[in-house]
């Protein structure tokens, strides 16, 4: 495989780039909705506070989790 296809900015090898754009906007897309999260714990009853923060942690540790994996991926990528 060519260097440049390898290298392809926000995709891996044989991706499409506007495959990669969509997958971007994807994560972006939960890091709004894990904001939204946060935001809306502080603004509703108490009762539901701890439930919307509990959702906003686990969709915060979902999103670095996929974010850690694509950085693994693209360096073990980058190296070969």
């Amino acid at each position: 495989m060519d260097r440049a296809r390898r290298h392809r900015p926000g995709g891996l090898a044989g991706s499409s780039p506007v495959i990669a754009e969509k997958r971007e906007q994807l994560y972006a897309a939960l890091v709004l909705l894990v904001t939204a999260l946060f935001v809306a714990s502080g603004a509703v009853p108490v009762g539901w506070r701890k439930p919307l923060r509990a959702a906003a942690l686990i969709g915060f540790a979902a999103a670095a989790l996929i974010m850690l994996w694509r950085i693994v991926l693209w360096g073990a990528i980058s190296t070969r």
